[in-house]
């Protein structure tokens, strides 16, 4: 339990900080007729392309989609061998990217108003967790195309001492 309330306040401080470093910016509506607010990294966190595309080999985790639909998909992250240096830990956060021209670009909100719980889900030594996600409030319905789900994840091992990777987990919506 000390654990566990320990992951949850150690989120809720990545969750400032992260709410810290963003700003509300006017991105078209997917149909270009109306502006909407969305949130977005500041330019430094703005590289779609960083990141792992679905594996860190070092901590053995590894983040899959399955069962993707226009409104939403069941997430996967397995963690099987590898060297974490404390314990695997994810929040319910994530974002979705489409691929438009060979780019990966993020999809608006069509939402105004975003904001993710402080939920800490463990990611256990050898176990594989299945969360299925409904993005339809968040995203509206998707179209046919490329897109990847991207969520971040923690190696922490105390209060201000984790490293976090940004996973993306790739699937097609035909």
């Amino acid at each position: 339990m000390k654990k566990l309330l320990l992951a949850a306040c150690c989120l809720l401080a990545l969750c400032g900080c992260i709410c810290g470093c963003m700003r509300k910016e006017e991105t078209p509506a997917a149909d270009g007729a109306v502006s909407q607010p969305v949130l977005s990294m500041q330019e430094e966190q703005m590289d779609l392309d960083s990141g792992d595309e679905g594996t860190v080999s070092e901590w053995g985790l590894t983040f899959t989609v399955r069962d993707a639909t226009p409104t939403g998909a069941t997430l996967i992250w397995e963690q099987s061998g590898g060297s974490p240096t404390g314990e695997l830990e994810t929040g319910s956060d994530f974002f979705l990217e489409r691929l438009e021209d060979g780019e990966w670009e993020a999809v608006p909100y069509v939402a105004s108003n975003i904001a993710w719980t402080a939920e800490g889900y463990l990611v256990p030594m050898g176990e594989t967790v299945e969360k299925t996600v409904n993005w339809e409030w968040i995203y509206g319905e998707l179209s046919t195309g490329e897109y990847r789900v991207c969520k971040d994840f923690s190696d922490f091992r105390e209060t201000a001492d984790y490293d976090t990777k940004t996973l993306r987990a790739p699937f097609v919506l035909e």
